[in-house]
């Protein structure tokens, strides 16, 4: 999930010998020794040449870019670009998906809390019932094109079975109202790997997949590399969401779902 290269971070005004383009290009050589399929979620907020990136409005289209390969290299994953946001249908299962901190946002404009459940419950219970991006008008820092919005906002009429959003709290895989949300966390010096494993389920259009809850499903939150251990990354593992308004550090993660497919989050 994007931004890949972030137009907000604090460097990308440095001058640098190597244009955004062949950092993107890096990024995207990560995956290429894993035999998966690995799709890219842009981001509104993405420093990307014009012709990878038609707007700065979310949504955000697919990117529409030709894969570089460096000679002899034969990537094993089969990359597909998807919009922003995005349903994937994995056999059946199917992932919603975007790179916009709704989570944070709608905590901001959030009046009322349920006292008597989870604060992040009620949150999530939002995003499955009302849609991925349910708040209007929209922060002061994200541009959107509400009627493009409304094609996408109701991406399935029976709600996501796994839905995948970032979030400036601890990385959390969290069952809700027999949909999984599987939340993960951008303010980390830690590269992440948030691995869902859900047995085979058999369904059919006539009798589609109800739920993966209930499907004894396993999940692991792997640390790539040891990390600096950082003020903010204290503050996300403390933090109330009500608290958060006031972090604005960005991270460099990189996420993973993997059902029959495998997701793949850089920043």
């Amino acid at each position: 999930m994007g931004p890949f290269v972030d137009m907000e971070n604090k460097l990308i005004g440095s001058k640098y010998d190597l244009n955004w383009r062949t950092c993107f290009d890096k990024l995207v050589e990560g995956p290429f020794d894993y035999a998966c399929d690995v799709y890219l979620v842009p981001s509104s907020r993405d420093v990307l040449p014009n012709y990878l990136s038609a707007t700065y409005f979310y949504p955000s289209p697919r990117l529409e870019f030709e894969i570089r390969v460096k000679e002899k290299i034969h990537p094993k994953c089969n990359i597909t670009s998807v919009s922003d946001p995005a349903q994937i249908d994995l056999g059946g299962i199917y992932l919603d998906v975007t790179s916009a901190e709704v989570l944070l946002h709608l905590n901001k404009c959030s009046t009322f809390i349920n006292k008597q459940g989870s604060v992040f419950a009620s949150l999530y219970r939002h995003l499955i019932s009302l849609g991925i991006y349910p708040i209007y008008p929209s922060p002061t820092d994200i541009a959107i094109d509400y009627p493009k919005l409304m094609k996408h906002i109701q991406l399935d009429r029976l709600g996501p079975h796994i839905l995948t959003i970032p979030t400036r709290f601890k990385t959390s895989v969290v069952p809700v109202d027999d949909r999984l949300v599987v939340a993960v966390q951008k303010c980390s010096t830690t590269k992440q790997v948030v691995l869902v494993e859900i047995p085979k389920i058999e369904g059919t259009s006539e009798t589609p997949i109800n739920s993966v809850v209930h499907a004894n499903y396993t999940h692991k939150i792997i640390n790539l590399c040891p990390a600096i251990k950082t003020e903010e990354d204290d503050q996300a593992s403390s933090m109330t969401p009500l608290e958060s308004t006031t972090t604005t550090s960005q991270g460099s993660d990189t996420a993973s779902l993997s059902t029959q497919a495998t997701l793949i989050e850089s920043q």
